[in-house]
């Protein structure tokens, strides 16, 4: 537990993936998106003659976080590209710019956007979790399927890795591994178990939120079986 300590130590405002109403943590934990504050050190580097103030970064974070929750992906889009332009080395806001991508259906602009955030920081499992989901919608199976089981070796509460991984698995086949993800995706965070809230909430791919619904539908483990 003393790496998921150091990694939460790590974390700031700008490695928060947003979804939705919810966020997804490396615990499977679910909280409330508070509104970001009126500054962050990233902010507070960027100066006048860069073109923008503290300011102007917060109210851009404000805007981008807003139009985010409500749905709004087109403006989502457009605000994130702004914060990457002045904080181009920031893996956060590209992730962010991905998920308004994914909000929008262009998921190869969303893994795209995955994957330069993974580049700038490898360590940021969320968006590696969010590319391993663009590339099965992407039509890139084996790929997702060898990033989720990277990840959950090592992250091993990391649900929505699990539960990815238990879809991708039963679709190619792959029943009685699927099933053992399954058992820990639903110990962890027993939501995965809810379809409207996997399609609407956590926003994953239609190709993923259908294999997951092909495994529920054969009356697998439930949360109710471990409880």
């Amino acid at each position: 537990m003393a790496m998921f300590a150091d990694l939460a130590r790590r974390l700031s405002w700008l490695f928060i993936v947003f979804l939705g109403i919810g966020m997804i943590t490396l615990s499977g934990d679910s909280r409330v998106m508070a509104a970001p504050e009126s500054s962050s050190a990233s902010a507070q580097q960027v100066s006048d003659s860069d073109g923008a103030t503290s300011e102007t970064m917060a109210e851009l974070r404000q805007k981008a976080f807003a139009t985010s929750q409500a749905g709004d992906f087109a403006a989502a889009d457009a605000y994130w590209s702004q914060l990457i332009d002045y904080l181009p080395q920031e893996a956060a806001l590209w992730n962010n710019r991905g998920n308004a991508q994914a909000g929008l259906g262009r998921w190869s602009a969303a893994w795209a956007d995955y994957r330069h955030a993974v580049a700038l920081d490898p360590e940021f499992a969320l968006a590696r979790v969010n590319q391993a989901l663009a590339s099965y919608q992407l039509g890139h199976p084996n790929d997702a399927i060898a990033e989720l089981r990277a990840l959950v070796r090592r992250y091993p509460n990391f649900a929505d890795a699990r539960a990815a991984l238990t879809a991708a698995l039963w679709a190619g086949g792959q029943w009685g591994e699927a099933e053992s993800h399954w058992v820990a995706a639903v110990g962890l965070d027993e939501r995965y178990g809810d379809l409207d809230w996997v399609r609407t909430v956590r926003r994953w791919p239609p190709a993923m939120v259908e294999a997951l619904e092909a495994f529920l539908s054969l009356g697998s483990v439930t949360s109710e079986d471990i409880t």
